[in-house]
């Protein structure tokens, strides 16, 4: 596969991307439960999405009185 060419003169964009992290408590271990992610571009791209964190679910389980 070949990457295209960048540099000056060469058209592209500038993506700025970021992650944001929902928590359902402020507990010292906790793991999210929502992942969102944004990637804003300086020439129009734009993409975004919101991922149901597995994990989450799971670590809920391990919670639950008896389990450790």
């Amino acid at each position: 596969m070949r990457w295209p060419a960048t540099g000056p003169g060469v058209p592209g964009e500038i993506v700025r991307y970021s992650v944001y992290l929902e928590y359902t408590d402020d507990l010292k271990d906790s793991v999210p439960t929502y992942i969102q992610t944004e990637a804003d571009g300086s020439n129009g791209f734009r993409l975004g999405t919101t991922l149901l964190n597995p994990d989450h679910a799971d670590r809920l389980q391990r919670r639950l009185p008896g389990i450790q």
